[in-house]
């Protein structure tokens, strides 16, 4: 099984991925979080084709929801009404639960499907389920008007004891969050007032999941999966503590749901009403978190090799790329593509400074880094690749492509590319503290002789200082501060002073980004 959860990415979970990618089929196994549960094997379930929305209703009412053909919880079944009655849970046990072992529901009935999936006559699931021997009898109507991102439930409890009963409902899900370009399992965590929408926001502030209460709720809570399962129970069918009316607006590994307390006299019976919504907020008629548009972020993304100038057949090849981010604003993702060349290099493993980075694709020449929210004001999250050398290249074979990204932000987000990897198959390892910088016409001229130096090896738009070195070795003097071109190309037109006296000079480009220094001697004779 893949665990994107971990920060080691194995060339052997990126050579499922492009399986996966190719046969265009959902990572449905992608997440490993362990402990883990398995939804029971003769659980009998019906199941509403829609469109947008496949919804289907285990008989211990564990449910399943696609959208657009992506599961939307959690090994597809970590969610669903769970039910406490008198201090007892009972429901199905998620996948991925840990310790949360609610006592199974005795199934009574799970309707096939009616209805034509029109407004007046949506598609419709009816499943009975006892509450052991506690008289409670549960009996969840399931619906969907296709067309609409949104199923709705009605839950009733009818005691039929002849005692009182306690009893608290729970809808809740381990949320996947499986939308185009949002890391699995993955989202922001958010509450709408006006709707009472509790649930999680993907990556890039446009899809939702969330859980909108029709009836009253007693509480609500979004939180990390284990938390939202600790909430509402532990080992054995003993009882959480239940919801807290909260929620983590952090990029998370999410969870969610609402609650709803009733006490029924013997004979009595109480429903409770939700809709589950699912994709662009606008369409589930929620809002999500605003952000002032006027702070955006500003990210730069480098990528400095180890070695950085030649590399034997063979040896291994570092690559640590630096995604930073000096803006006021928040980057909630950075999207990079890391191009290389199949046919030199063999791509062996990943790992990344912070759990919110993942390795989101790999195709044949490229492989695409998600990084996951970026803090403001000098946030950095490091990615560190390795490449082998292949063995049946020759001397002097150009290894480095520049990456590009993209970054998301509460305002127009950004683009840019990072600077150009000067690398190439050597003999031997060549690690060298500074790069080449070119000078025209000749680095020897006179005082008052005016050179050009130029350098390609930098990222986007860098800033780059330059000064130059006095004879004595110990004395610069600055010449000043420039940005490079979008190309990471930069050159300067150094006009030598007129009394600058004769000796050996060299001239630096130091990028602030990179931290790359480019050198060039120069000569003034008399």
């Amino acid at each position: 099984m893949m665990s994107l959860h971990k920060r080691t990415f194995t060339i052997i979970t990126m050579m499922l991925l492009v399986i996966l990618t190719s046969l265009n089929i959902p990572s449905v196994m992608a997440q490993n979080k362990g402990p883990g549960n398995i939804a029971p094997a003769q659980a009998s379930t019906r199941t509403i084709n829609g469109a947008p929305l496949s919804v289907s209703v285990l008989n211990d009412l564990a449910m399943s929801v696609d959208f657009d053909g992506r599961e939307q919880f959690f090994e597809e079944t970590a969610g669903g009404t769970f039910v406490v009655v008198d201090g007892v849970v009972y429901g199905s046990t998620p996948p991925a639960g840990g310790n949360f072992t609610p006592r199974s529901f005795t199934p009574v009935s799970n309707s096939p499907v009616s209805g034509s999936g029109t407004t007046a006559d949506p598609f419709t699931i009816t499943t009975v389920v006892s509450a052991g021997s506690t008289g409670v009898q549960i009996t969840q109507v399931t619906t969907y008007v296709n067309g609409t991102p949104l199923y709705q439930v009605d839950v009733t409890a009818r005691n039929t004891s002849t005692v009182q009963r306690n009893v608290r409902i729970f809808h809740a899900a381990d949320l996947f969050l499986n939308f185009p370009g949002n890391r699995l399992d993955y989202g922001f965590g958010f509450f709408d007032p006006a709707t009472g929408a509790i649930g999680a926001l993907s990556q890039n502030s446009l899809n939702v999941q969330v859980f909108i209460p029709i009836t009253a709720p007693s509480a609500f809570q979004e939180a990390r999966f284990a938390t939202i399962w600790a909430q509402i129970g532990g080992p054995n069918g003993a009882a959480g503590p239940g919801f807290n009316n909260t929620f983590d607006p952090t990029f998370h590994d999410v969870g969610a749901g609402l609650q709803f307390d009733r006490t029924l006299a013997a004979g009595t019976s109480a429903t409770v009403s939700l809709l589950g919504g699912f994709g662009l907020a606008s369409d589930v008629g929620v809002s999500v978190p605003s952000a002032d548009t006027s702070i955006p972020a500003n990210v730069w993304v480098v990528n400095r090799s180890t070695p950085n100038h030649g590399a034997p057949v063979g040896s291994i090849i570092t690559s640590q790329i630096v995604t930073k981010n000096i803006g006021d604003g928040r980057a909630r993702d950075v999207r990079i593509t890391v191009p290389f060349d199949p046919g030199k290099v063999r791509l062996l493993d990943a790992n990344f400074s912070s759990n919110s980075a993942w390795v989101s694709s790999v195709v044949t020449n490229s492989l695409t880094i998600n990084t996951g929210p970026v803090g403001a004001r000098g946030g950095v999250i490091t990615s560190t690749l390795r490449f082998q050398v292949l063995e049946t290249l020759h001397s002097g074979v150009a290894l480095g492509e520049r990456l590009s990204f993209t970054w998301f932000d509460d305002a127009r987000g950004g683009s840019g590319s990072g600077n150009l990897p000067i690398l190439a198959t050597a003999s031997s390892v060549d690690n060298r503290p500074t790069y080449i910088l070119n000078v025209s016409p000749a680095n020897t001229g006179t005082a008052g002789t005016r050179f050009t130096f130029a350098s390609n090896i930098f990222a986007a738009n860098e800033p780059v200082g330059v000064w130059y070195n006095l004879p004595d070795g110990t004395s610069t003097r600055e010449v000043g501060t420039f940005r490079a071109n979008a190309d990471g190309s930069m050159s300067v037109t150094f006009n030598s002073p007129g009394n600058l006296e004769p000796g050996a000079y060299s001239m630096v480009f130091y990028g602030l980004w990179t931290e790359f220094s480019a050198v060039a001697p120069f000569t003034i004779t008399r």
